[in-house]
């Protein structure tokens, strides 16, 4: 992100954190990040919990009596429903999605396989050496989703979203976690010469 000297227009108005700044707790704005981020990953339908953040915003400007904001927010919330309404089935947090990422080695004649969720590295392995692709793919699923997030993680993020978005390994969507049929079929097309 490129530094700026002063706040832009949004962050003089308290709308942005302004991470440009570069004077940014990188926790604080991960913290933020999550909880916009946090629609998206949460099972079931992201735009009816957009929808229904909207409406609890909405309520709240009626009880306050802040009739020009609940306007704004209606209005926002009719443009927002017509969008998701084109979206149905598309939204999705991208990095949080557990995948099975299979890179292949610059050099050699061999693949890495890389078993990432919430857009961390969360199991890496030789794919000649993993025994049991499913097994192993099993037991990374059940690890445990919630943790302390800190600086470490946050570029780990980063580092992890940017080298596959670059790179565009063959990759394994496990939410819903694949049968071993499909994971073997997945490793067979993608390790095909």
């Amino acid at each position: 992100m490129r530094r700026r000297e002063h706040p832009s227009i949004y962050g003089q108005m308290g709308r942005c954190c302004s991470p440009c700044l570069g004077d940014l707790d990188p926790n604080a704005y991960r913290r933020q990040l999550d909880a916009a981020l946090a629609l998206f990953e949460a099972p079931g339908d992201p735009a009816a919990r957009i929808l229904g953040h909207l409406d609890r915003e909405l309520t709240d400007a009626s009880a306050d009596r802040r009739y020009e904001r609940a306007a704004a927010l209606l209005r926002r919330r009719g443009r927002l429903e017509a969008l998701l309404g084109r979206l149905s089935g598309m939204l999705r947090a991208v990095h949080a999605q557990p995948r099975l990422v299979l890179a292949p080695h610059p050099s050699k004649p061999r693949f890495d396989a890389l078993w990432i969720l919430g857009g961390t590295v969360a199991d890496w392995a030789l794919l000649e050496q993993v025994e049991n692709v499913a097994a192993r793919t099993a037991a990374v699923l059940e690890r445990p989703a919630g943790r302390e997030v800190g600086t470490d993680e946050v570029d780990e993020v980063r580092i992890t979203s940017a080298w596959v978005a670059e790179h565009e390994p063959a990759a394994l969507a496990l939410d819903p976690p694949p049968s071993a049929d499909r994971l073997d079929a997945f490793i067979a097309a993608a390790t095909a010469p």
